[in-house]
C-alpha cells in the first residue's frame, strides 16, 4: 500500500473510532437511564429490521476494531504532507459532527420546554417524556459531541505539523474505544437484568423487547 493509502486509512480509522465510540457512549448512557435512545438511535436508518441493542453493541466493537487498526497503521506512516492534508479533512468532518450534535442538544432543550404542561398528559407520561428528552437525547448527544471534539482537536493539531501528537492520540483513541466497549457491556447487562427482574412475561418475549430497545 502506498503512503497516500496508508495515511487515508489511518485518518479514516482514527475518525471512525471517535465517531462510533461517541455513539456507543451516548447509547450506553441512555440504556443505563432506562430510556430508549432517540435521535442517536439507528433503528430504521442504518440497518432496517435489526434489533436495536445488537446494533448499539456493534458501535462499540467497530470503535475498538478501528482503534486497533490505527495502532498498526500509525507505525507505517511517514508522509507528513499527506498527513497534513488528510488529517485536516477528517478533522473538519468531526467538527461538523460536533456542530450537529450541539444543534440537536439545543433543539432538545426547546422540545423539552415546549412539551411541559401539554394539555391532557398525565404526570407519569409527562415525566417519561422529559426523561426521554434529557436522558435519551440531550445528555447522549453532548457526550458524543465531546468525544468527537477531542478527536477533531487532535487531528487538527497533527495536521498542523505536530506529528508527535499522533502517538498520543492513538493511545487516547484506544482508551476511549475501550471505555465505550466496557460501558456498553455494563449498560447491556444492566438493561437485560432490569427487564428480567421487573417482568413476569415469558423469557422469549422479554428478550425480544429488550433487544429492540423497548425494555428500558
Amino acid at each position: 500500500m502506498t503512503q497516500k493509502g496508508l495515511v487515508r486509512g489511518l485518518a479514516a480509522s482514527l475518525m471512525g473510532a471517535c465517531f462510533f465510540a461517541g455513539l456507543s457512549i451516548a447509547t450506553s448512557v441512555a440504556m443505563l437511564a432506562r430510556v430508549e435512545p432517540t435521535l442517536v438511535s439507528p433503528h430504521g436508518l442504518l440497518i432496517r429490521g435489526a434489533p436495536d441493542m445488537l446494533v448499539w453493541i456493534t458501535f462499540a466493537l467497530i470503535a475498538m476494531a478501528l482503534a486497533l487498526v490505527s495502532l498498526v497503521l500509525v507505525k507505517k506512516v511517514t508522509d507528513a504532507e499527506a498527513v497534513k492534508r488528510d488529517f485536516g479533512v477528517v478533522a473538519k468532518i468531526l467538527w461538523v459532527l460536533v456542530f450537529l450534535n450541539g444543534f440537536l442538544a439545543i433543539a432538545t432543550i426547546f422540545l423539552a420546554l415546549f412539551s411541559l404542561g401539554i394539555e391532557g398528559m398525565g404526570e407519569r407520561a409527562a415525566t417519561a417524556l422529559q426523561r426521554r428528552y434529557w436522558l435519551g437525547t440531550f445528555v447522549p448527544v453532548l457526550l458524543a459531541a465531546a468525544v468527537n471534539a477531542v478527536g477533531a482537536y487532535f487531528l487538527r493539531t497533527i495536521a498542523g505539523g505536530k506529528m508527535l501528537m499522533m502517538n498520543i492520540f492513538k493511545k487516547v483513541n484506544l482508551s476511549v474505544a475501550i471505555a465505550a466497549t466496557v460501558l456498553m457491556v455494563i449498560a447491556s447487562l444492566y438493561a437485560l437484568h432490569g427487564r428480567e427482574s421487573s417482568s413476569s412475561g415469558s423469557t422469549n418475549q422479554n428478550w425480544e423487547w429488550i433487544l429492540r430497545g423497548r425494555g428500558f
